[in-house]
């Protein structure tokens, strides 16, 4: 089988003749390669931070997500391997950024434009007194169309923010 593309939720083929490592073990390897922690380290080791915003927002920085954070799906199966989603629900996003910004330090909005959902975080800048806003929009799910659109659109806006943007650029296994 030739080299492992990524696509737009980061799944991982494996090769005819490997096996597919347990969830738990995935998990702690793909932060292990992310560079947070070791295999063995417990699940709620917190990960180093990176800086992934670096603007005038106090340089805050948010952290990568922990393997416990990580959800993995079996996307397809077929004659050359399968290939598994890596994911995290909207909870994360709103715990990390209680954690980077404080609870009262962020917020968002939802509003419709032709049509589809899109939503903004918004992160209190106090060196320019002002709220700053990144925004995306979201695609409905398949059991609850509006709150799969919301918690979707929520969810990119925060990789916006930077948060996590690994499952995104993770490394190859």
């Amino acid at each position: 089988m030739s080299g492992i593309s990524l696509m737009r939720q980061s799944p991982y083929l494996f090769r005819e003749g490997e096996e597919m490592p347990a969830d738990k073990e995935l998990k702690e390897e793909l932060a292990k390669k992310a560079g947070g922690r070791k295999k063995g380290d417990s699940p709620q080791t917190p990960m180093p931070k990176t800086a992934v915003m670096e603007a005038d927002i106090g340089s805050p920085t948010i952290r990568l997500l922990r393997a416990d954070e990580i959800e993995c799906r079996v996307s397809t199966i077929n004659e050359k391997g399968l290939s598994l989603l890596l994911f995290k629900d909207a909870r994360v996003d709103q715990r990390i950024l209680d954690e980077t910004f404080t609870p009262f330090g962020w917020r968002r909005t939802h509003q419709c434009i032709d049509g589809k959902l899109y939503c903004t975080v918004e992160v209190w800048d106090s060196a320019k007194g002002q709220w700053v806003a990144k925004q995306d929009v979201g695609t409905e799910s398949y059991s609850e169309k509006e709150k799969g659109q919301a918690s979707d659109s929520f969810k990119r806006a925060c990789l916006n923010w930077g948060v996590g943007r690994e499952l995104y650029t993770a490394p190859f296994i």
